[in-house]
């Protein structure tokens, strides 16, 4: 449980109970006022418990004596003892029940926010690798044409021949992946924006591309993020203009 709660209700009735009505018949409305905050302590205490050892601290807060206090934690049962390993510690299971709401929302705050956090990093792994996967396969495809004009003139069967142009080939791959995480690693962390030239695909005149220090590329026109095929093409032309992009940032 969390050390303090941002906000404490309890029931607008509270005063009704029949052992509130009695509270207040033995002690008048002092024992009402002791009861509520001790509540209050408890609500801000870790684990919310309080060690009995430490009454007297309280009795001297509120400026009554160390039996009373006792006798509106054992008596009218507003209240629980625990006994661990420091010795006893009193809490309300009433109390608890009220705060289940609070630490339900907590509890659902953050499982959103990891999904959140979550779906984010899936979604950038998969522009990265989709556009690792178009830059290589465009990369390739022009190495192929290449390799087969220059291969055109050896014999086909030439199993030497073919072994070299498939090494080639993989080279040059490994060579534009490499290039691309680089590439990537010089962004990363670094927050920089940039117009789009026009016409760009189906991208609207004067465009502004941030790419965020998260990775996520952002559409400022239209603040929104740019979905993931919108990203790869913006990727591709980020990597064709890296030059460029790089003396932006060694300027900033």
């Amino acid at each position: 449980m969390s050390k303090t709660v941002p906000n404490f209700l309890f029931p607008t009735n509270f005063r009704n109970g029949k052992n509130i009505k009695r509270l207040i018949k033995d002690f008048n409305v002092q024992g009402y006022g002791i009861a509520v905050y001790l509540l209050e302590t408890l609500a801000e205490t870790e684990g919310h418990q309080y060690p009995l050892n430490d009454i007297d601290l309280l009795a001297d807060e509120m400026k009554v004596s160390v039996p009373v206090i006792n006798t509106v934690i054992n008596t009218y049962g507003l209240f629980q003892i625990v006994e661990n390993e420091d010795g006893s510690l009193f809490f309300s299971s009433q109390l608890n029940n009220w705060l289940e709401p609070y630490y339900r929302q907590v509890q659902q705050r953050s499982m959103a926010g990891k999904l959140s956090a979550a779906k984010k990093k899936q979604k950038q792994q998969e522009q990265l690798k989709q556009l690792e996967m178009n830059l290589s396969d465009d990369n390739l495809s022009q190495q192929i044409n290449l390799s087969e004009s220059d291969s055109s003139q050896r014999p086909l069967n030439d199993r030497s021949t073919i072994n070299k142009i498939n090494k080639e080939r993989n080279k040059e791959k490994k060579n534009l992946s490499d290039n691309f995480r680089n590439f990537k690693k010089e962004l990363q962390g670094i927050e920089i924006r940039f117009t789009l030239p026009y016409p760009f695909e189906n991208f609207s005149k004067n465009t502004v591309i941030r790419l965020k220090k998260t990775g996520y590329l952002h559409n400022e026109s239209i603040s929104k993020d740019l979905s993931t095929e919108q990203a790869h093409i913006v990727w591709e032309y980020m990597f064709e203009k890296r030059e460029q992009l790089l003396k932006i940032i060694s300027y900033t």
